[in-house]
């Protein structure tokens, strides 16, 4: 583990209950909003990947739409992770 090397601890969160959670707001805040699809820019990250997992759950995965967004210092492999 890191803290063998002098890192910190590892996070301990529930990752079930955080998934949840999260689902949970974006369908509200949507739903409040008067919002029943989305477009989520991928740029093959793990922050858009989760973004677009967080969402399809949300709001079903039929009501997401998502558009490959590299940076232009995206590696060939986060492209090929978006696609």
């Amino acid at each position: 583990s890191m803290s063998d090397h002098g890192g910190p601890p590892p996070l301990a969160i529930d990752a079930d209950l955080t998934a949840q959670w999260l689902t949970g707001f974006l369908r509200e805040e949507m739903t409040r909003r008067g919002f029943t699809r989305a477009v989520i820019g991928l740029s093959g990250g793990v922050d858009s990947a989760v973004t677009a997992f967080l969402a399809a759950r949300a709001l079903g995965a039929g009501n997401v739409t998502a558009i490959r967004m590299p940076y232009r210092t995206s590696s060939a492999e986060s492209l090929d992770h978006a696609q």
